[in-house]
């Protein structure tokens, strides 16, 4: 899973769910061959593309029956939120790539950006939020905690 957390996180992390964040691409396979073409190919995407800071939108809920509370974002200006979608865009096909069986429901022209509440954090109305990161996330199949394997900075990619 590839992610943008709110919260600074480090390579080698665990844990039973992931802290709050912005999902870019929902669970798909990668095998440990892939994993430095994967994040060679996240670098190249992040050269191309970046976030601007957005804002905790409307509260609203998602899930198969609505139960599931999440903050939608807002856009600082009319297109701010057009520069996530490529980014989601790129890396879902990268990930579909590398497996073709990733589960694309809300994926594509059906993503979403919305942050899940959470016990321990839920974005409020307006607070303003600085994606500054693609996080890449190894589910545990054991123990279904999740790793953090990889983060990328964008102030640290350089072509």
């Amino acid at each position: 899973m590839v992610v943008s957390t709110v919260d600074s996180l480090n390579v080698g992390d665990e844990f039973e769910s992931i802290p709050t964040h912005l999902t870019i691409t929902p669970w798909f396979n990668l095998p440990v061959e892939s994993y430095k073409y994967f994040n060679s190919e996240v670098d190249e995407i992040m050269l191309e593309d970046r976030f601007v800071p957005t804002s905790g939108g409307a509260p609203d809920n998602f899930g198969p029956d609505n139960s599931h509370p999440v903050r939608r974002l807002n856009a600082p200006d009319e297109f701010a939120l057009m520069r996530v979608f490529p980014v989601h865009a790129k890396v879902f096909s990268l990930a579909q790539y590398l497996d073709p069986l990733i589960d694309g429901t809300y994926a594509g022209l059906n993503y979403a950006p919305h942050i899940s509440d959470s016990p321990e954090r839920a974005i409020a109305q307006d607070e303003v939020i600085e994606f500054n990161n693609l996080t890449v996330f190894e589910k545990r199949v054991a123990t279904g905690r999740k790793l953090v394997r990889a983060i990328h900075i964008w102030e640290n990619v350089r072509g």
